[in-house]
C-alpha cells in the first residue's frame, strides 16, 4: 500500500487517468483494515474521497474534449493559475510543479461556456473526439 500511496503523492487531484490506481489503493486498504499506519489512513481517506466525488465526472479524460491550445484559456479555480500560464501541483505540496494537464475544475469552465455538444468551431467541423 505504501508504494501506491507513493505512486499517487506525485498527484494532486484525481484524474480519470489514475482510476485504477486508486481503485487498487481502496482495495488495499480494505484488505489491510486496522493494520493501515495513521498516516496512510489519513491519505487514503483523502483518495477515497476524491474517488466518491469523482462519480459525478464523465467516463473519460475531461482534457481530451478541449484542445490543448484552449487549456489555458481561462485562469483556474483550483490552483489559481492565471490565465496563459499552466496549471500547478497544490495539495499537500508546495514545489510549484506544473501539471501535465489541466485541472478538471478548469476544463469544466472551458467545457461549459462553449457548451458540452456545441459543434466545435473548427473550419473543418467537429473533431473526431467531440462527435
Amino acid at each position: 500500500m505504501g508504494t501506491l500511496l507513493k505512486g499517487l503523492r506525485r498527484h494532486d487531484a484525481y484524474a480519470y487517468e489514475l482510476r485504477d490506481q486508486v481503485k487498487e489503493l481502496l482495495g488495499a486498504a480494505a484488505l489491510a483494515g486496522e493494520h493501515v499506519v495513521a498516516g496512510q489512513a489519513g491519505d487514503v481517506a483523502l483518495w477515497e474521497e476524491r474517488f466518491a466525488a469523482s462519480r459525478s465526472l464523465p467516463p473519460y479524460p475531461m482534457h481530451s474534449r478541449v484542445g490543448r491550445r484552449y487549456w489555458i484559456a481561462r485562469s483556474c479555480p483550483r490552483c489559481h493559475a492565471e490565465q496563459g500560464k499552466v496549471c500547478v501541483l497544490v495539495e499537500a505540496t508546495d514545489t510549484g510543479e506544473k501539471r501535465k494537464y489541466p485541472h478538471d475544475e478548469r476544463v469544466q469552465l472551458i467545457l461549459d461556456g462553449r457548451g458540452y455538444n456545441a459543434p466545435c468551431e473548427s473550419p473543418a467541423g467537429p473533431h473526431r473526439s467531440r462527435v
